[in-house]
């Protein structure tokens, strides 16, 4: 391809999309329709005005290229391919490997993919008013154009009789053997235009032959007529609206009644949006209801939970007094071991000490100095707020608040100490 043609119709970008599209073409070679080929021979056409051609079905990449690389197959006057979808909403049914090579083969240029890229998987009918326009490209070797339309087709469904489809056509001819390439792509396998065409190449390969564009003609013959009885379907349907129409604007009786109609409807209209406010506001008022109560409740159970840890608290206040009443009884008489009792085996009498007094002595000394220990090292914090109190400042204030101390549920309440 010519650099400067590559750069100013961006070829690139033609292929990009290709790559790109999911909804165009089948994702694997098990294709429902097969891709349908058509040559007619000129080394074998006859005088007369009937030629001879023969038709391939290729159904995967493997059956297209063979038949392409085949040297008996090149030597065709005009040959016909064929592209179909299963239903005008449905996917191509082809490949991309197997379009590629296609238009490798038969030098096709880039443009052409916008043909294709216009037939895709959909579930509503968008770019119904959309057509690929007229497109000629020349060079010193071939023309090529191609086109899509728009035509309309009868479908018999009670609702819809009539369908709005679009077709696909590009030719190719080959300046130097005078031979032309015909790229089809219909809504659907056997669409007429496709009929028509394989009729002109088995009966009017002479009139192709003299007139290249021939067979243009023929495809859009091929639906032409349908237009008249497309709008005269939608016709009738149009004539009673357009009747009710133009009763209302001649008759004043129908034209107050339509007014009333109005009236009151916008009265109802206003009537649902003054209801919809209100049951929004009730909603808003619900929910903060509901936030309120779930607030209560956790409120609650916190609640309960405090009354819990209080009770632990207390409880291991107690244990803690018990343990420093017991603790030093103990210890001293961990201390002193049994020295201050004697069996005497001879009586079997136990004997005592008499200074066993300093057992006792000793016990009640080491528990006062722990439990002044105890409670003076927990009113610590308390007399450093009096004197912080007394000073005017307390001892943390020049801290962030994050790091300042915070007194225990013991510190806050003095009387937990003494419970």
């Amino acid at each position: 391809m010519d650099p400067m043609d590559f750069l100013a119709t961006n070829s690139l970008s033609f292929w990009t999309r290709f790559e790109n599209s999911t909804k165009c073409f089948e994702l694997d070679s098990s294709l429902t329709e097969s891709v349908h080929i058509i040559d007619t021979i000129a080394a074998q056409r006859p005088q007369s005005t009937t030629a001879i051609s023969k038709t391939q079905e290729c159904a995967n990449f493997g059956e297209l290229k063979s038949y392409l690389s085949n040297g008996s197959n090149l030597n065709y006057s005009s040959r016909l391919i064929s592209i179909s979808q299963k239903n005008s909403w449905s996917r191509l049914q082809i490949t991309k490997p197997m379009l590629r090579e296609l238009m490798e083969h038969h030098e096709v240029h880039p443009t052409f993919l916008e043909v294709p890229l216009s037939f895709s998987y959909r579930d509503t009918d968008e770019e119904q008013s959309f057509c690929v326009p007229w497109t000629v490209r020349e060079d010193e070797n071939s023309i090529q154009v191609f086109y899509t339309f728009r035509y309309a087709e009868y479908k018999g469904h009670p609702n819809e009789p009539w369908v709005i489809r679009q077709a696909g056509v590009y030719q190719r001819f080959d300046i130097h053997k005078k031979s032309s390439l015909y790229v089809l792509v219909n809504a659907s396998p056997q669409s007429a235009a496709y009929c028509r065409a394989l009729e002109c190449f088995s009966k009017y390969e002479h009139q192709m032959q003299l007139d290249p564009l021939w067979l243009h003609g023929v495809i859009h013959a091929s639906y032409f007529m349908y237009w008249r009885e497309y709008i005269a379907e939608y016709e009738k349907r149009l004539l009673p609206i357009a009747d009710m129409t133009t009763s209302t604007m001649i008759s004043e009786p129908l034209r107050l009644q339509m007014e009333s109609r109005l009236d009151n409807a916008r009265r109802y209209t206003r009537t649902f949006i003054r209801t919809a406010l209100f049951l929004q506001e009730r909603s808003n008022n619900t929910a903060t209801l509901l936030a309120d109560t779930l607030a209560f409740r956790n409120q609650g159970v916190a609640q309960e939970q405090n009354g819990s840890m209080v009770v632990l608290t207390r409880s291991a206040v107690f244990i803690t007094v018990i343990t420093l009443i017991y603790l030093p009884w103990t210890l001293v008489t961990g201390i002193f071991g049994m020295e201050f009792f004697e069996l005497d085996l001879k009586t079997n009498r136990l004997i005592t000490s008499p200074q066993i007094w300093i057992y006792f002595v000793t016990a009640m000394v080491t528990t006062m100095f722990t439990v002044v220990l105890y409670y003076g090292m927990a009113g610590l914090p308390n007399l450093r707020k009096l004197g912080a109190g007394f000073y005017g400042k307390s001892e943390d204030e020049d801290l962030p608040q994050s790091i300042r101390r915070s007194s225990t549920d013991v510190e806050k309440s003095p009387r937990l100490l003494a419970s």
